[in-house]
């Protein structure tokens, strides 16, 4: 047979307003820890949401970039297309600066494969030359086909100068 031990004074009995204040308070707080377990589930899968959300975006962000970085190189080669153009236009405007193009175009079409043409500038009165040179060979022949030839009243060798990486670096200026 079981008996029933109450550890409580029969006298201390809870009952009426106190006990219906303790269920309420009891009711309350079973009602608050599920609040509390809602609004954490919800701020957790936000917080999942944003975070795959945002490194969609990281990523997106990552791919325009390179596109711009691709778009820039390539509106920086419009760009000197343009001016290169226009440069062109002007040259061909000037009549003057044509017949020196055409004299000067016999020694550039003359160099050779390892020289390169860094700077050309054309106008009536002038043409001034900037051309690196991989061999003194190259350098040589360019300077004497210049001295050779009667196209120009003066030749002026405006700098000479030598690099170890790069060659031979000349400027001349041509004068009718």
């Amino acid at each position: 047979m079981a008996n029933k031990i109450n550890l409580l004074p029969p006298g201390i009995n809870i009952g009426g307003s106190l006990g219906k204040i303790l269920k309420l308070t009891r009711m309350l707080g079973v009602i608050s820890v599920a609040l509390f377990l809602i609004f954490a589930l919800g701020i957790s899968v936000y917080l999942i949401i944003s975070t795959i959300t945002m490194n969609g975006l990281n990523s997106e962000t990552d791919s325009l970039k390179v596109q711009v970085k691709a778009l820039e190189s390539t509106e920086q080669q419009v760009v000197l297309l343009k001016d290169r153009i226009g440069k062109i236009n002007i040259a061909l405007a000037q009549p003057e600066a044509l017949k020196n193009l055409d004299d000067v175009e016999p020694f550039i079409s003359g160099l050779g494969p390892s020289t390169s043409l860094s700077q050309l500038d054309i106008d009536p009165q002038k043409v001034d030359l900037s051309l690196n040179f991989k061999s003194t060979l190259d350098t040589s022949t360019f300077i004497k086909s210049l001295s050779d030839s009667n196209t120009f009243k003066s030749i002026v060798l405006m700098s000479f100068g030598y690099n170890p990486t790069s060659g031979y670096s000349v400027s001349v200026s041509l004068t009718k």
